[in-house]
């Protein structure tokens, strides 16, 4: 008989703090081990058809699929408030993981098809269904915001009640251990496909309406985030069918896809908030309100590194028949602070006033982004592609932008009890993909479309990469067999 396996999780930590009009804060501090898994494993039945000499064993499907929204996630002021933090702080272990296996029998890969119209008019299109699918949404979230309140201004006779903003802080610590991932594993006699995917694993945004807004990371340990798809059948790749009644296409699919949408993605958004309004009349009659005071706040990202961050696909596939496999990754690491202004009055005395954007990434450790694809069959197709390996991106209206990623090297300082180890930031990129074919045609394509961007816009702006260690963006492609095609692009 068939096997299936479902497993679904909305959230597997959640804290939400929110305070009308004053601070919020939401913290998690780990030095022990958290494990939150969604796990579906299914298995084909089989049944004997039959007796005597002319008895067969006929084996069953199996289809597998689990999703997690959030694995991890804090909520500071998600409906309003004044200031607000998020902070986690680990040094043990967090293991995050969605995981799905369907094997055991015939197919652990099916087929829905649609159909539109009707007689000669009609058009049907049949897409694949991968028999195990792991899906994680969210690995660790931490979504913060900050807005204006009243205060009491001032001491004594002169105090007064004015409008303050607030600032909001997204704060991560970790010197031990992070594993965010999804993993997917089909086999089948006949057919198998796997899909594993990770959207984002690792997510902070802090939003302030007058004040500062700061999202900051600082790993000293190791944070792992992968997604990984096996599959191994007769036939290890899908197609996209359509057919009419003049012809039917085919377009192939993988039958192993691991994608990682962001890796790590930071941002911070830092807008003005309005404290007084004034109004003028144009002679012709026409009012319209401008602003006469503003609150306005920085935006700051920040990413240290002396451990090891690792952001990675990997898709393998293998089939007596087609196999296809595909990986991606879409950003590694992502990081964007926006810094918003105000302008302050009207006509030939209006003013502009704003924050200042940074965006600062500063290695001695290592930092891994790869995708892997690689399939093995009768004919062969591999795609490895790599959108953004570091992402940087400052905007500020009217203050200053500045991107800056630092890779740092040193060869160590003193001797005897003194002295201080050396070390040498290293960074890499990259895609592979290999492709092997016995009978048929083998394609290997890997792709690179940028090691690292950075972005500044403002009044003033800069963009800064000091390297002192190790940089490289490599893409590695290769195919074997009676037809062979093999394309490596950065």
């Amino acid at each position: 008989g068939t096997g299936t396996a479902l497993a679904l999780m909305g959230a597997g930590v959640i804290q939400e703090a929110t305070a009308t009009n004053g601070a919020a804060s939401a913290s998690l501090v780990n030095a022990g081990t958290i494990n939150i898994s969604a796990n579906a494993n299914a298995v084909a039945g089989s049944r004997v058809v039959g007796v005597g000499a002319t008895a067969t064993t006929v084996h069953g499907d199996a289809y597998a699929a689990d999703s997690i929204q959030t694995g991890l996630g804090q909520l500071v002021n998600f409906s309003g408030g004044v200031d607000g933090t998020a902070t986690l702080k680990n040094s043990g272990t967090i293991n995050i993981t969605a995981a799905a296996n369907a094997g055991g029998g015939a197919n652990a890969a099916f087929t829905t098809s649609t159909t539109f119209g009707t007689g000669t008019t009609a058009t049907t299109i049949t897409t694949p269904i991968p028999g195990a699918q792991a899906f994680l949404q969210i690995g660790v979230g931490q979504i913060v915001n900050a807005g204006t309140g009243t205060a009491v201004i001032g001491a004594g006779a002169a105090a007064t009640t004015g409008t303050v903003a607030g600032n909001a802080l997204a704060s991560q610590t970790n010197s031990g251990t992070i594993n965010i991932g999804a993993k997917a594993t089909a086999t089948g006699t006949v057919a198998a496909s796997a899909v594993a995917f990770v959207g984002t694993g690792d997510l902070q945004v802090a939003s302030a309406s007058g004040g500062n807004a700061t999202a900051s990371i600082d790993n000293s340990g190791t944070l792992s985030i992968s997604a990984v798809a096996n599959a191994t059948g007769g036939a290890a790749q899908g197609a996209t069918t359509t057919a009419t009644a003049a012809a039917t296409t085919s377009t192939a699919t993988p039958g192993a896809l691991a994608v990682v949408g962001v890796g790590i993605r930071q941002v911070a958004a830092a807008t003005a908030a309005r404290t007084g309004t004034g109004t003028t009349t144009t002679t012709g009659g026409l009012t319209t309100t401008f602003a006469t005071g503003a609150l306005h706040g920085d935006a700051a990202v920040a990413l240290n590194n002396s451990g090891t961050i690792s952001v990675g696909a990997s898709a393998n596939a293998v089939g007596t028949g087609p196999a296809f496999a595909a990986a991606a990754v879409g950003s590694g690491i992502a990081q964007s602070a926006f810094a918003g202004g105000a302008t302050l009055g009207t006509g030939a005395t209006a003013t502009l006033v704003g924050g200042n954007a940074s965006a600062t990434l500063t290695n001695s450790g290592t930092i891994n982004v790869g995708a892997d694809a690689s399939a093995s069959a009768s004919a062969a197709m591999a795609n490895a592609r790599v959108g953004v390996g570091i992402g940087q991106t400052a905007s500020a209206g009217i203050g200053s932008a500045n991107v800056t990623l630092t890779n740092a090297a040193s060869t160590g300082t003193g001797t005897g009890t003194t002295a201080t180890a050396g070390f040498t930031g290293a960074i890499n990129v990259g895609a592979s993909a290999n492709a092997i074919a016995a009978t048929g045609a083998a394609s290997a394509l890997a792709s690179v479309s940028a090691g690292v961007v950075q972005i500044a816009s403002g009044f003033t702006a800069n963009a800064s990469v000091v390297n002192d260690g190790s940089l490289s963006v490599s893409a590695n492609a290769k195919a074997s067999g009676p037809a062979a095609f093999a394309s490596a692009l950065v």
